[in-house]
């Protein structure tokens, strides 16, 4: 599954893209579907501002779909894109005086949402476009202010760039917006859980782990945190750390996914030290509490094998009996808890997500009527 920020911040989300592509074709009046020549660099400004009044209307995926088409009609017929760049401080000088400083916000998710949307098209080069005019947007909200929701908001945004960045394979742009995130919101949930399953899954565990220690300072209640800072851990030595942070889960009242990763993990590395019986009653427990669960049939498995190989009398008949009865039951095991470990974190990223796109709504809001005033000021000359 993709970043719940990918699938539930954006409307109507992945599942949109065939519809997205209708309304335009659909509903295209202005310059972006125009015919051969009409796309030219001297009418982007016309054309920006019709795109800005269709996402101040709530069609917030029309609008990214109708950049994403202007930047490929003009760079199509042979011009620069570059001046669409500089639109967002352009349009962001010009609300000024008429609009709040959340009208960056909208202009800034608009060119978020058309980063993702170029690279669906694969138009990889004007992507990279929108990351230019994204943070230009974005430098129009609260600059100079020294308010933490301010802060948050920011954190947030630049947040769910990173995670498109990261769906799209862009792993050290990720990690550098991550990296931004964190100096206006360091000590954002959310936040640190991203960018520690991101570094975590480069396999820099020093660095995944100092974020999952910050993590679980601010949200020590963060069971799926102490799941990874414990596996962190393992995988640097740290076994006894590691090992208390196992026990912890056995019984924790959280996710069955996270306890039975605790189990599969605290009976690996009792194995790894060599004290093979405590593992498998740690294992045993976990088979009784969760008998479908594949990850577990498979580690008792391997276990009994092992046993059977290295066996040199008859003992090992009881697990060979045993190791039958596994193997029958495997094709009919469910799908491992391991893979929802190794999906990217969802259920974290909830709180950024409402926040954000309660936010965000009200900063279209906010330029809807910003755009309506400039317009009036536009037609008398005021």
């Amino acid at each position: 599954m993709k970043s719940s920020i990918a699938i539930l911040l954006r409307q109507p989300g992945r599942y949109g893209v065939l519809l997205g592509a209708l309304f335009c074709g659909l509903f295209s009046p202005i310059l972006v579907t125009a015919q051969a020549g009409r796309c030219h660099p001297e009418n982007a400004n016309q054309a920006y501002q019709k795109i800005l009044r269709i996402g101040a209307q709530g069609k917030t995926q029309l609008a990214a779909y109708q950049l994403a088409e202007l930047y490929r009609c003009i760079q199509r017929e042979g011009h620069t894109v570059g001046l669409l760049d500089s639109m967002p401080t352009l349009y962001g000088e010009r609300l000024e005086a008429v609009c709040s400083q959340a009208c960056g916000l909208a202009i800034a998710a608009l060119h978020r949402d058309t980063f993702d949307r170029l690279q669906e098209l694969r138009e990889p080069s004007l992507a990279q476009n929108q990351l230019i005019a994204f943070d230009k947007a974005l430098q129009l909200y609260g600059a100079k202010s020294k308010d933490p929701e301010v802060a948050a908001v920011k954190g947030h945004l630049l947040t769910s760039m990173a995670l498109l960045q990261r769906d799209h394979g862009f792993m050290d742009g990720a990690r550098s917006t991550f990296l931004r995130a964190l100096k206006v919101a360091p000590s954002d949930p959310s936040l640190l859980h991203a960018a520690a399953s991101l570094e975590e899954k480069l396999g820099n565990y020093p660095q995944a782990r100092t974020y999952l220690l910050e993590l679980m300072e601010v949200a020590p209640d963060d069971q799926e945190a102490r799941l990874r800072l414990a596996l962190v851990e393992a995988r640097l030595g740290k076994v006894s750390a590691a090992e208390a942070r196992f026990q912890s889960l056995l019984s924790a009242p959280t996710s069955p996914w996270i306890r039975v990763m605790a189990h599969q993990e605290l009976t690996r590395l009792l194995s790894q030290k060599g004290d093979g019986t405590q593992a498998l009653q740690v294992l045993e427990q976990a088979r009784r509490a969760f008998p479908e669960e594949q990850s577990l049939l498979l580690l008792e498995t391997f276990l009994l094998r092992r046993d059977r190989a290295g066996a040199a009398d008859g003992s090992a008949l009881a697990g060979v009996g045993r190791l039958a009865e596994l193997e029958e039951t495997l094709e009919l095991s469910p799908p491992s808890s391991r893979l929802e470990y190794n999906e990217w974190p969802q259920e974290e990223m909830v709180p950024l997500e409402l926040a954000l796109g309660e936010v965000l709504e009200k900063a279209w809001q906010d330029l809807e009527r910003g755009l309506s005033l400039l317009q009036l000021r536009q037609e008398t000359g005021s």
